[in-house]
């Protein structure tokens, strides 16, 4: 029978403490889980060793073992061109999940048929325990931040199918697969609807341990590079008027025109987004300030603690949070562009049944001056 999630490890030099750990918080949603195990350690019985013991009790553990160490991406592609579930998981070595209280939310997700499930993670240690609270989706600040991960659900046959595409953001990574698979799962979906589910509680132990990213993302020298291999790759689908540069506190910055060398901003921006019109849309105000639509969004980020970019539609703006006071309800890093509904006077950060394509790369305070208005395709819960 086929099962919901298949659970990808991939393996390297892993210590046995570390896989059997892991395997004691798997088995308690054995009914739920395919787990595949890659071996990319040629010579060690180490991992072979863990997976006999799994193997007794989980049915449906696999172990696939490469004959030469083919690198972490090359592993991943193995696991995921076998898997038959439902849906894929990465699960790292060494770490952990914990499914109590939410198992029958990841369930009616599934049953659902979601495009993207995830939960909220902690990081912990031998010493310590921190939880990270994750933001609700939306595509947009999707495309700044890696926030799904641990534990994030993809559909396999989307995967699958991304798999077998060439020169795209796979093609220029190796230790960032994840990333670039990220990038190009909301590719996927940027004319059609991606629908999300977000469970609001830790399901996923990330360990913190010297060598670890978790610890340090330095310990991967590549690492860095690739994302920015990977932010080229994936912005250029969308606009090739400019440049990436590096800087100290952020791992890079893309730097150009976008819509700017336009004297008419709509016929730039029918590029990049799929568009109704609408009359009579007013700016909200929201925090200390009323923006000028024609204002930088450079000069919006450095102003206010939290601020409207754009208003897109009556109930929808754009926003940014420029202090940690604001991520107690947004979650989000500050200066990361996010979409929020405006109900009342609450505002309500996701955005459910709002429909916003991928192509979402033009200066958003732009878009209000000819009373645009995205139509877009994801929502989420």
């Amino acid at each position: 029978m086929t099962k919901s999630v298949t659970l990808i490890t991939p393996c390297f030099k892993t210590p046995s403490y570390y896989l059997e750990r892991l395997s004691l918080s798997v088995l308690p949603y054995a009914d739920l889980f395919e787990w595949i195990i890659v071996d990319d350690t040629p010579g060690s019985k180490q991992v072979l060793s863990s997976y006999e013991k799994i193997r007794r009790t989980m049915k449906d553990a696999v172990l696939i073992k490469h004959d030469v160490n083919r690198g972490i991406s090359s592993s991943y592609k193995s696991a995921i061109e076998a898997a038959s579930g439902n849906y894929i998981a990465i699960l790292d070595h060494d770490d952990e999940i914990n499914l109590e209280g939410i198992f029958d939310s990841i369930k009616s997700a599934i049953r659902l048929e979601y495009d993207l499930i995830y939960t909220g993670e902690s990081r912990f240690s031998g010493s310590s325990m921190s939880s990270y609270h994750k933001p609700k989706f939306d595509i947009l600040s999707a495309l700044h931040y890696f926030y799904p991960h641990h534990l994030c659900l993809f559909k396999r046959n989307v995967v699958q199918d991304i798999l077998t595409k060439s020169d795209n953001c796979l093609s220029v990574t190796e230790t960032a697969f994840d990333i670039g698979l990220w990038y190009e799962y909301i590719r996927y979906f940027e004319n059609s609807t991606l629908r999300a589910f977000y469970i609001s509680a830790a399901g996923y132990g990330w360990r913190v341990h010297h060598g670890s990213t978790a610890s340090d993302i330095h310990q991967k020298p590549n690492h860095l590079k690739e994302r920015q291999a990977i932010g080229k790759r994936f912005f250029s689908y969308f606009e090739h008027d400019f440049t990436i540069q590096t800087r100290d506190d952020v791992p890079f910055i893309l730097s150009g025109k976008f819509g700017l060398d336009h004297t008419a901003i709509l016929d730039y921006i029918k590029r990049f987004y799929r568009l109704d019109f609408f009359d009579g849309i007013d700016q909200i105000e929201l925090g200390e300030k009323h923006f000028a639509m024609n204002d930088s969004v450079d000069i919006l980020l450095r102003s206010i603690p939290f601020k409207t970019l754009a208003t897109l539609a009556p109930n929808l703006v754009i926003c940014v949070d420029t202090n940690q006071i604001e991520l107690r309800n947004s979650f989000h890093y500050p200066g990361v562009p996010y979409l929020a509904r405006v109900v009342g006077d609450e505002i309500c950060f996701g955005s459910p049944y709002v429909k916003l394509t991928s192509k979402q790369l033009t200066d958003p305070s732009r878009a209000l001056e000819n009373k645009l208005v995205v139509s877009s395709n994801v929502w989420s819960d």
